[in-house]
């Protein structure tokens, strides 16, 4: 029987994408709604209300890339590699 401990740090990675991946699209919907709802009265049409919102996630891709690559250099810093505590906590 597997323990939680037990569990890869690719089981945990892909745990921690998923996590981020809910979390994105649930800040997603009511950002792109606001966006569209501010467009309507102005007088875009339901296709330039739709891209315009659908714009709203463009800068996330660039920004979510760099927040990967600071986490991957530095994941050494703030977390022992072995899993193991470090000594001064361990004794």
């Amino acid at each position: 029987m597997r323990h939680v401990g037990d569990r890869s740090l690719v089981e945990r990675r892909q745990g921690r994408l998923v996590i981020a991946d809910r979390a994105i699209t649930i800040q997603n919907v009511p950002e792109g709604t606001a966006t569209a709802a501010a467009m309507q009265p102005a007088g875009y049409s339901a296709a330039k209300q739709f891209w315009g919102a659908v714009l709203t996630s463009v800068p996330q891709v660039p920004g979510a890339l760099v927040a990967w690559f600071a986490v991957e250099q530095t994941e050494g810093f703030y977390r022992p590699r072995s899993g193991s505590p470090p000594s001064s906590i361990a004794s």
